[in-house]
């Protein structure tokens, strides 16, 4: 007679112990037996067990040889996790409601778990017991910058692409900053003190992460006074720009909340958290647990929502996007300039579509932007612009912004000469449609380039192998004049050329 605890997984998908013997029970058998026969079965390897994942009463994952890594397994994992409401899936949920991955740094916040509270799981220990389940995944990028990424099998989202996903972290940068401004202009946090994610030590309240804090003494959250008698108060924000989040994907949100609320040492808080829209039963959830969820046009006036969702899609897809409507990126820059330093942020991707126009109409061929570059010793960068003219010529072009009348570091022009060439040389040799070609190398900068750098430049286009060239931010505006496209250049004249106090006086 075959044991009934594998048969019951091939049947019914990978599940908990606890809900096999639960199975058993009711075909019969006795509480203790059922238990029995579940460990019996895992001990002799005819099913394999997971056990770390902090589950309830020491419960562990089932599943039977064969079910591993196939849709009905990871259905049935986050299935356990959410009938158990573990902080291991709620923090998935987290991720897939953002396409599925997100940068290192930026995975305690999404994760709805402490840095390091007592009876509490953190999220390192989450991060972990992800990764050993095989749920997360860490790669590396091109910039050295590091994500993790969800299995794509797990249920209810789609993965981003490698542009998708940095469009949607731009766009989170551009609301966060926003909202700290928002938060010193009404006076809701302390003008000062407001911290975001990227500040020196993050944005900690409660021993959680955030992507915004700050003390507040506006009433009913604090008290003000003399220093004697005022009593501190917090606001805590969370950004997570997916659309139609439903109650499963705020609930790292809501974890936090909860956690925190139940401290008795907590101070008053108002916590808020910023989507691009929500469900009903997102909504529904939020009433309860007493937040306050916002909308980008909430906070910046309607049509945000909309550009921001834009700016996604223009770069997921930035090199079609220069090549056909590359004043589509200006285009959102004046409607998202009611954010505060969304300008700013959104600089070193505008001047990358511009130098993808430029080189299409310079050289013709197609373009295209933030193209990856592997070797096989591990080492990895990117092409900033890449421009390939049929089987002739390739252009690669680094792209370097610095304020308006500053000049580029000569570090970064040493750095591109001596060490980026050789590795997009060593990559372009494995690239059979790439190989032949005339190869290009040339450095764009929307600012100056100091006399030291210009020598090092002329000393390297004398390679006889390759081409090297270069455009200070005075060539780049003659080359866009050429093109008689007016709105580029004045977008360029504005944003890279111009001194922010010369702008006032216009």
């Amino acid at each position: 007679m075959p044991d009934p605890v594998p048969e019951l997984l091939k049947a019914k998908g990978p599940m908990l112990a606890s809900a096999v013997a639960r199975l058993l029970v009711e075909g019969g058998v006795s509480p203790a037996a059922a238990r029995q026969r579940v460990s019996r079965a895992a001990s002799r390897g005819q099913v394999h067990r997971h056990r770390g994942l902090n589950l309830p009463n020491r419960d562990s994952f089932l599943w039977a040889p064969g079910q591993k890594n196939d849709a009905e397994f990871w259905e049935g994992l986050a299935r356990a996790l959410r009938s158990k409401n573990s902080i291991h899936a709620i923090a998935a949920d987290a991720l897939a409601a953002r396409g599925g991955i997100v940068r290192e740094e930026d995975f305690n916040r999404f994760s709805g778990a402490p840095r390091k509270l007592t009876k509490q799981v953190s999220a390192g220990r989450v991060r972990e017991g992800l990764t050993a389940v095989g749920a997360l995944h860490q790669i590396a990028e091109p910039d050295g910058a590091v994500r993790l990424l969800l299995h794509h099998d797990w249920p209810g989202f789609y993965l981003d692409g490698d542009g998708a996903a940095r469009g949607r972290d731009l766009a989170e940068r551009v609301v966060i900053d926003g909202t700290g401004e928002w938060l010193r202009r009404t006076g809701l946090g302390a003008f000062n003190l407001v911290k975001t994610d990227s500040s020196p030590g993050g944005a900690e309240f409660g021993h959680f992460d955030w992507a915004l804090t700050a003390p507040s003494y506006v009433v009913p959250i604090g008290r003000p006074g003399d220093d004697k008698n005022r009593k501190t108060g917090f606001v805590t924000v969370d950004v997570l720009l997916g659309d139609d989040l439903t109650d499963r994907h705020i609930a790292f949100f809501l974890r936090k909340v909860s956690v925190l609320r139940n401290l008795s040492n907590t101070p008053p808080f108002l916590a808020v958290l910023v989507a691009g829209g929500y469900d009903r039963s997102a909504l529904q959830a939020g009433q309860r647990a007493g937040v306050l969820l916002l909308t980008p046009d909430h906070l910046f006036g309607g049509g945000t929502g909309a550009a921001l969702r834009e700016l996604v899609k223009t770069l997921t897809n930035a090199g079609a996007v220069a090549a056909k409507n590359p004043d589509k990126l200006a285009q959102l820059l004046g409607t998202l300039s009611k954010i505060e330093g969304a300008a700013e942020s959104l600089r070193g991707p505008l001047f990358e579509l511009l130098t993808a126009h430029l080189a299409k109409k310079l050289h013709g061929g197609g373009v295209e932007v933030r193209e990856p570059v592997n070797l096989p010793d591990g080492r990895q960068t990117d092409v900033d612009v890449l421009c390939k003219l049929g089987r002739t010529d390739v252009w690669l072009i680094e792209c370097k912004t610095v304020s308006p009348g500053k000049a580029v570091d000569d570090d970064l022009v040493k750095k591109w000469v001596f060490e980026q060439i050789p590795l997009l040389r060593a990559w372009l040799d494995m690239r059979p449609d790439l190989r032949e070609q005339k190869h290009h190398f040339e450095f764009w900068t929307s600012g100056e380039l100091s006399a030291d750098a210009l020598t090092l430049l002329t000393a390297a286009a004398g390679a006889k192998k390759y081409a090297v060239g270069w455009k200070d931010g005075a060539a780049v505006e003659a080359a866009l004049a050429d093109t008689r496209n007016a709105p580029l250049r004045k977008v360029f004249r504005e944003q890279f050329r111009k001194h922010p106090l010369n702008r006032l006086t216009d």
